[in-house]
Protein backbone atom coordinates (compact mmCIF):
# COMPACT_ATOMS: atom_id res chain seq x y z
CA UNK A 1 0.00 0.00 0.00
CA UNK A 2 3.06 2.57 0.63
CA UNK A 3 5.15 1.98 -2.66
CA UNK A 4 2.18 3.35 -5.05
CA UNK A 5 1.87 6.59 -2.78
CA UNK A 6 5.73 6.75 -2.95
CA UNK A 7 5.48 6.36 -6.59
CA UNK A 8 3.10 9.03 -6.98
CA UNK A 9 4.92 11.59 -4.62
CA UNK A 10 7.77 11.17 -6.58
CA UNK A 11 5.99 11.48 -9.80
CA UNK A 12 4.95 14.75 -8.56
CA UNK A 13 8.02 15.85 -7.39
CA UNK A 14 9.21 14.70 -10.93
CA UNK A 15 6.53 16.95 -12.62
CA UNK A 16 7.25 19.90 -10.11
CA UNK A 17 11.41 19.54 -10.83
CA UNK A 18 10.46 19.30 -14.82
CA UNK A 19 7.90 22.59 -14.76
CA UNK A 20 10.78 24.40 -12.37
CA UNK A 21 13.10 23.60 -15.00
CA UNK A 22 10.99 24.98 -17.94
CA UNK A 23 10.32 28.17 -15.86
CA UNK A 24 14.04 28.98 -15.58
CA UNK A 25 14.50 28.32 -19.28
CA UNK A 26 11.58 30.80 -20.51
CA UNK A 27 13.40 33.50 -18.09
Amino acid sequence: VVKPLLQERTRKKIQVLQGCGRDELLK
